[in-house]
């Protein structure tokens, strides 16, 4: 475009007889208008025009350059940032995986998924927690591994756990312990529920009728193996104990006590009770008292009871 001006008595200084603008265009978007000012009058020179044609060009490149330089910097900044975002989602899901794996070492799937929901690990520092205690075993297990091929052993106790560890699962224990035939599981803690007690006797029930089917099958081998269990209810303290790398989450006083003394003292198919359990499941649950015992361990006599035998969940 160009523009001209006559002045008969000659220009002035600064003023501009003619004028020739380039709009810089790309892309149907105007980024500006590059404008040549000429102080004699006339039109420009058809190289003049070529010459800032190129010009123009030159500096709609720039221009272009300077628009995808500071695009590609807002990307390369925006995709630092997202690279920021999952680095720092993926530590974190990293260090999630190492925790529960960490705690699934001694406590139930869903146990440790609820330490790590709640956010904190506090639940599991040494505290006191009223406890449904349930200890069992297999009778006759010494005499059978003394005369048992070691496979033979094995078999059993890994029959005997994997079945033992379904009905854990299913009756929702906080937690559970085992060392060679013996279990010892916990209700209300870490996991609360209403009914510690009543828990309990419900998955020794389920777990004294899968022991019978058991016991069938292992007398058709030649195994003549039972099944004792024992449960109270009281006070424990429970918490992590060990050191790092090596702990375990477990309880003691003498609820938990009381549970291992009825459990060795029960005799095949038995379902012994604390004073205190008996009574929080009498509802539900009918027993009847086998009178005071004295328990290993434990300063005075307790009256123990025996779950109905016809009992059920």
């Amino acid at each position: 475009m160009e523009d001209t001006e006559a002045d008969e008595l000659g220009p002035s200084p600064g003023t501009a007889r003619s004028l020739l603008h380039v709009p810089l265009l790309t892309r149907d978007e105007c980024h500006g208008v590059l404008s040549l000012a000429g102080r004699v009058v006339g039109t420009f020179k058809d190289t003049d025009i070529q010459l800032f044609e190129i010009f123009a060009e030159k500096a709609l490149i720039a221009v272009e350059n300077v628009r995808q330089y500071r695009a590609l910097r807002d990307k390369t900044e925006e995709v630092q940032t997202l690279n920021n975002t999952l680095q720092k989602q993926v530590e974190e899901q990293v260090g999630e995986i190492e925790r529960i794996g960490k705690l699934k070492r001694f406590l139930p799937t869903a146990v440790a998924e609820t330490v790590i929901s709640s956010g904190s690990e506090k639940m599991l520092s040494s505290h006191r927690a009223l406890l449904g205690v349930l200890f069992c075993d297999i009778r006759g297990f010494t005499a059978f591994c003394e005369t048992a091929e070691p496979e033979e052993t094995i078999e059993v106790l890994q029959t005997y756990h994997e079945e033992m560890g379904k009905l854990i699962n299913a009756h929702g224990a906080g937690v559970d312990h085992r060392m060679g035939d013996g279990i010892m599981v916990l209700f209300n803690d870490p996991i609360p529920c209403d009914d510690p007690a009543g828990d309990a006797v419900r998955l020794a029930i389920s777990m004294r009728a899968k022991m019978v089917e058991l016991s069938k099958q292992w007398k058709r081998l030649g195994h003549r193996l039972g099944f004792g269990v024992g449960v109270s209810l009281g006070y424990a303290t429970v918490g992590m104990v060990g050191y790092e790398g090596r702990s375990d989450y477990t309880a003691s006083g003498t609820a938990i006590n009381v549970a291992s003394r009825l459990c060795e003292m029960a005799e095949d198919g038995e379902i012994l009770l604390s004073t205190r359990a008996a009574i929080a499941v009498e509802d539900d649950f009918p027993s009847v008292s086998k009178g005071e015992v004295t328990l290993k361990g434990i300063r005075e006599p307790v009256e123990v009871f025996r779950l109905d035998e016809g009992a059920t969940e």
